[in-house]
């Protein structure tokens, strides 16, 4: 079930002011960041596809996703990082809520780089078709992920294999359930 959004006003919107390097880096010491991430899934093969992330935090195989601005929903904050990550327009009610995650990692992208980053994500999945995969794939933010790598397609054995985050192997068990 996807978290409640309390809103006061409905048409009321937060325009979120663009922030420094170095200051975005003091308030993600200090702050929870809220974001959104999606996991690609193929459910006739029972699949998930990650990309190789580059840079801190976790630089392994990953959800496509990051930051969400403030007043932004969930489902719009996830279209929009995955228009700018991967080049797909894709509408945000294709996605469907997994589950909300926190997550926190010793190191980050920001500086100071060991002062670790706690964040909480909304994780959708996102069924994609051959020709978005295949795009996507191609089209991986080289600032974020080893977009030469493309998307790697991953199954539960190969996801235990590769010693994945344990968030991911989750994640794959709440959307193919293993049978007794």
């Amino acid at each position: 079930m996807e978290p409640r959004l309390y809103q006061e006003d409905p048409d009321f919107r937060i325009v979120p002011e663009h922030m420094s390097n170095a200051e975005y880096g003091k308030a993600i010491t200090r702050l929870v960041v809220v974001c959104a991430d999606a996991l690609f899934v193929n459910t006739a093969r029972k699949t998930v596809y990650l990309a190789k992330r580059g840079v801190d935090p976790y630089p392994n195989w990953w959800l496509i996703g990051g930051r969400i601005n403030a007043g932004e929903k969930g489902e719009e904050g996830i279209a929009r990082k995955v228009k700018w990550e991967v080049s797909l327009d894709i509408k945000p009610e294709r996605f469907q809520f997994l589950a909300m995650n926190r997550y926190v990692f010793t190191k980050r992208k920001q500086e100071p780089t060991d002062a670790g980053v706690d964040t909480l994500a909304y994780t959708y999945t996102l069924e994609l078709t051959d020709e978005e995969r295949e795009h996507a794939a191609e089209s991986l933010d080289p600032e974020e992920y080893e977009a030469a790598l493309g998307l790697r397609e991953f199954n539960r054995a190969e996801i235990v294999e590769a010693n994945l985050h344990p968030a991911v192997l989750d994640l794959y068990d709440t959307v193919f359930p293993p049978t007794a």
